[in-house]
């Protein structure tokens, strides 16, 4: 059953989950809150009867919700950007957020937004007495409407700061335009609508969509192209729940870690299996101290005899002793620690005793999204965000 728009705010607000989003981005954030939702209260019944999709007390379908327009409006509000770019208006509302939050800095600036249809813009009668019309008689919203969104980005000669996309949802939009994005606005903070939605998406994301049934027919492509265009060396990536989601780009201020949880056992495995000559317990965990270095390595001994145990011991790496006797425990020893260990860091990378890396493999995991990489990652952001990588 879909959520309702007018349900979402007590839904929300009570939520730790996205309580924990909230903080890790925008710390206390207790008072803009309270800003936020006497705006809301007086935005919810617009957002219901603009939806471009003529059912907008349905969450999801359209327009941003609860949750989401208020990380735009806490990004704008703590960001303060002169001037921001939004890429497709539709009826507007999600362009009021972010005028409404522009306005609240009371520094100036303008919202320039683009749409290929001119649904909102092209209805002067009624842009009268809506919030959109009036930004726009302002002078605060500038709105093209019957326009390519890269047409008009390539045109536009702003310095733009602050960037929400939620447009066209086919890869032979998404991709020009994340790749068009990242060249002319590379330092530039991206957000992007249904991130979610996409069949990168994990089970938890998936769980606060709200029209599911969208996501049987409908391939979501924002996300794996900003994954794709923005590579995380350079960039941070990570979102928001929301019934649609909401995906955030942001430039990186520290370099990518990644750590890895190395299981080790001495233990014969169930299934015989054929390995190469030279992957022996010593040289795989050298080679993996020679890809990652020492000091980014955790290793799990399951049941180590005294040799295997003081030889790691040796290296002054750190180990931390199991007893579990399978690979399935020792592998959910290796999770838990992961994610307890790692809510601020980038990558974690689990690792058994048996593989052997290429060199330069840990560029290779940190780049940029792949479907080619062979190993299996897990990509961690604020304890909110987990993507499998292969």
């Amino acid at each position: 059953m879909a959520y309702l728009l007018k349900d979402l705010k007590e839904k929300y607000t009570q939520d730790s989950n996205i309580q924990s989003q909230l903080k890790n981005e925008f710390g206390d954030y207790s008072e803009l809150e309270k800003e936020f939702d006497i705006f809301w209260e007086k935005h919810i019944e617009e957002v219901i009867n603009e939806s471009s999709m003529g059912n907008g007390h349905i969450a999801g379908a359209g327009a941003v919700d609860y949750n989401e327009s208020k990380v735009l409006y806490f990004y704008i509000r703590t960001i303060k950007p002169k001037n921001i770019l939004e890429i497709g208006h539709a009826s507007g509302c999600s362009t009021v957020v972010l005028a409404e939050a522009l306005k609240a800095n009371n520094q100036g600036g303008n919202v320039y937004t683009c749409d290929i249809k001119g649904n909102a813009v092209e209805r002067p009668a009624k842009n009268f007495i809506t919030t959109f019309g009036k930004y726009i008689d302002s002078g605060i919203i500038k709105a093209t409407s019957y326009i390519d969104a890269i047409e008009y980005t390539n045109n536009l000669d702003k310095d733009i700061e602050f960037i929400f996309v939620d447009a066209s949802h086919e890869p032979e939009f998404c991709f020009p335009m994340a790749n068009l994005l990242r060249k002319k606005y590379p330092n530039v903070v991206v957000t992007y609508h249904e991130w979610g939605m996409s069949p990168l998406a994990s089970s938890i994301e998936l769980s606060y969509v709200s029209i599911k049934e969208n996501l049987q027919h409908q391939k979501m492509a924002e996300r794996k192209a900003f994954h794709t265009e923005y590579s995380l060396e350079e960039y941070e990536h990570f979102g928001f729940y929301g019934s649609c989601g909401l995906g955030v780009v942001k430039p990186r201020t520290e370099p990518i870690q990644l750590k890895v949880y190395y299981r080790m056992s001495n233990l014969e495995a169930g299934v015989s299996k054929k390995k190469i000559s030279n992957a022996t317990k010593k040289y795989c965990l050298e080679n993996c101290i020679k890809e990652f270095g020492l000091e980014n390595i955790t290793v799990l001994g399951d049941k180590l005899n005294d040799e295997t145990k003081n030889y790691v011991n040796s290296l002054n790496i750190r180990l931390i002793e199991v007893n579990n006797g399978t690979g399935a425990g020792t592998f959910r020893n290796a999770l838990y620690l992961a994610i307890d260990e790692n809510k601020d860091s980038d990558m974690v990378y689990l690792l058994e005793d048996d593989f052997l890396h290429k060199p330069n493999s840990k560029s290779l995991l940190t780049a940029e999204y792949s479907e080619t990489v062979p190993e299996i990652c897990f990509l961690f952001r604020n304890s909110f965000t987990v993507n499998l990588f292969f």
